[in-house]
C-alpha cells in the first residue's frame, strides 16, 4: 500500500523504517548526527515549500522531510493497514 506524505510524495508503506517528529527529534545528539550524515550523503529531501514537521526514514536510507504532522502521517499509515 501507499501513502501520502506530501502534496505530491506518495511512499509505499513497507519502505518506511520510521516517521518522527522533527522538533522533538532534533533535540538528541544521536538524531542530529544522524541529520549530519544523511545530508552529507544527500539522502534527505525536502518534499514540499511548507516548514517541514516531520521526517520519514526510508528502508533504503532516504530521509523524506514532511510538512505534515506525525499524527497525521500515522493517522493514514494505520488507516492503510485496516
Amino acid at each position: 500500500m501507499f501513502i501520502t506524505i506530501a502534496p505530491e510524495k506518495i511512499v509505499r508503506t513497507d519502505e518506511i523504517v520510521g516517521i518522527f517528529d522533527l522538533d522533538t527529534a532534533q533535540q538528541t545528539k544521536t538524531a542530529k548526527e544522524y541529520f549530519k550524515t544523511a545530508e552529507k550523503q544527500g539522502r534527505v529531501i525536502m518534499t514540499g515549500t511548507e516548514l517541514p514537521k516531520s521526517f520519514i526514514v526510508m528502508k533504503d536510507g532516504t530521509v523524506y522531510l514532511s510538512q505534515y504532522a506525525v499524527k497525521i502521517l500515522a493517522a493514514r499509515t494505520k488507516y492503510v493497514f485496516r
